[in-house]
């Protein structure tokens, strides 16, 4: 084999790529690329990269250090199986029948972690037209939740901003099978924590805002 490194446990080299061995009983197996350390294998089964490896055929990523996923899931069945890392934006998109929104603000991210995605940013948005009693929601999430039964999934954010109603706690619904956010309003009557619908007429010329950080369970 051309420009091979074939070893003796005595370190003789010949060539700067292909297998290579430190000598003696406690030897470390390299694997070179020429002259260049690509993957260390020593005498107690440890093995170390040097900078990034790829796994179901991604290309490795050519900065820092790390494992690449491929972009499009393959998704294993064993449950003990980690097949996707994923990190990125997404756009929120309001949503009410009769309704128009202008988004002000908007910065939307996620981290999916096999199938756990958390999803965190902050939105302000205005009703700009229609004032009708129609519930308001959020399209766009990343990925489509899982679609088992009663897999709801909630989270509360932070603060809520809404017309005539300031400090109160927005909880936010993601049914299964969905890809669309569920927007309430959590309010205290009586000492009872109670939640409405967020409808489009509460929203009409006025800043809607809210920052929100929670995770669910992805289909896939």
């Amino acid at each position: 084999m051309p420009s091979s490194i074939l070893n003796s446990d005595d370190g003789v080299i010949s060539g700067t790529s292909g297998l290579k061995s430190s000598g003696g009983d406690d030897a470390v197996l390299l694997i070179q690329t020429k002259g260049t350390t690509a993957q260390t294998i020593d005498a107690g089964q440890r093995t170390k990269f040097p900078t990034t490896i790829g796994v179901g055929n991604a290309t490795p990523s050519t900065s820092g250090s790390g494992i690449s996923f491929p972009a499009t899931q393959s998704a294993s069945t064993d449950a003990n199986t980690l097949d996707d890392y994923e990190e990125g934006t997404w756009t929120a998109t309001f949503v009410a029948s009769g309704a128009t929104f202008t988004n002000n603000a908007r910065d939307t991210r996620y981290t999916k972690i096999g199938n756990l995605v958390t999803i965190m940013g902050y939105l302000q948005v205005n009703c700009s037209a229609g004032s009708g009693a129609n519930a308001v929601t959020i399209t766009g999430l990343p990925f489509t939740s899982l679609n088992t039964t009663y897999n709801y999934v909630n989270g509360s954010s932070l603060t809520g901003i809404l017309a005539n109603a300031n400090g109160f706690n927005v909880k936010l619904d993601i049914a299964p099978n969905s890809t669309t956010i569920d927007l309430f309003r959590q309010f205290n009557d009586s000492g009872t924590t109670k939640a409405v619908t967020i409808k489009s007429q509460d929203i009409t010329d006025a800043n809607f805002s809210f920052r929100f950080s929670f995770s669910y369970t992805a289909s896939a």
